[in-house]
C-alpha cells in the first residue's frame, strides 16, 4: 500500500480530519511519523553494515556511519580481530555508560588496544578499549533501520519506490497510528487512550506474525531439545 492509498484510507477512517483545516502536508507528516514508529517498535527493517574503525578513536556517531540507523538488534556489534589480511569477527559485550562509570571510572583513559566491550549513548557508540589500529570494515553492526521518508504518492512505507511484500501487513498499524494522532488534532482527546491501545495492539499482533519462524522451530536441532523442565 503506497502513500496515495494510505492517504485515501486515512481520510475515510477519520472523515472529520479531512473536513478540518488539515491538508495533505499534515496527513503525509503523520503517516511518515507512523511508519517511523512502526519500524522502531517492530524492527521490521533489520540489516547489518560494516564501517571503518580508526586508531585511537573511541566514539563513533552511528547516524553518520550507518544508513538510517535506529537501534541495535540482538546480535549487536562485532570487531574484526584479524591480522589485516584475514578476518576474525569477535562479538563485543554490550554495556552501558553508567556501568562503566561505576565499575571502571577510568575507562575513558584506558590505553588503546583490542576492543572488548561497547556502549551506546543516544546515537554515539563508545568502545573499550580504544582500538590501536585503523581498519576499513573493522566494525560490523546489526541494527534496525528507519524507513525512508515517503514524499510521493507512489512511495511505499518501508521500501521507497518498491513495495516489500512481507511488510504490507504493517499498513494497518500505520493507519491506526494516524487514527490515534488525527483524533487529537480534531479535538477528540477523549478518544486518545482507546486509539493508542488499538494501535499498540495492532503492533503486537503484526510483530508476532512477522517474527514467526516455523522453519527454525521445526528444525531437528530445536525439536530434539525437548521441553524445558523448571
Amino acid at each position: 500500500m503506497n502513500l496515495g492509498n494510505l492517504k485515501s484510507l486515512a481520510y475515510r477512517s477519520v472523515p472529520q480530519f479531512k473536513q478540518s483545516d488539515a491538508n495533505d502536508t499534515i496527513t503525509e507528516l503523520i503517516l511518515n511519523m507512523g511508519a517511523q514508529d512502526v519500524a522502531l517498535r517492530t524492527q521490521c527493517l533489520r540489516t547489518n553494515q560494516k564501517f571503518t574503525v580508526t586508531a585511537d578513536t573511541q566514539s563513533y556517531n552511528l547516524t553518520s556511519f550507518l544508513t538510517r540507523y535506529l537501534v541495535p538488534t540482538e546480535a549487536g556489534l562485532f570487531w574484526n580481530a584479524g591480522d589485516g589480511t584475514t578476518t576474525n569477527w569477535k562479538q563485543l559485550d554490550a554495556k552501558t555508560i553508567e556501568y562503566w562509570d561505576k565499575e571502571m571510572p577510568n575507562w575513558r583513559d584506558i590505553d588503546s588496544g583490542t576492543p572488548s566491550e561497547y556502549a551506546i549513548d543516544g546515537d554515539v557508540l563508545y568502545l573499550k578499549s580504544t582500538p590501536d589500529t585503523t581498519l576499513a570494515s573493522g566494525l560490523w553492526m546489526y541494527f534496525a533501520q528507519a524507513p525512508a521518508e515517503m514524499t510521493d504518492d507512489d512511495h511505499y512505507p518501508f521500501g521507497g519506490g518498491t513495495e516489500i511484500h512481507r511488510l504490507k501487513i504493517l499498513s494497518e498499524c500505520i493507519l491506526r497510528y494516524f487514527d490515534w494522532q488525527a483524533n487529537s488534532i480534531i479535538n477528540k482527546q477523549a478518544l486518545q487512550p482507546q486509539k493508542e491501545t488499538e494501535y499498540l495492539r495492532s503492533i503486537e499482533n503484526k510483530k508476532e506474525l512477522l517474527d514467526a519462524r516455523l522453519d527454525i522451530s521445526n528444525s531437528s536441532e530445536v525439536r530434539l531439545r525437548g521441553r524445558y523442565i523448571t
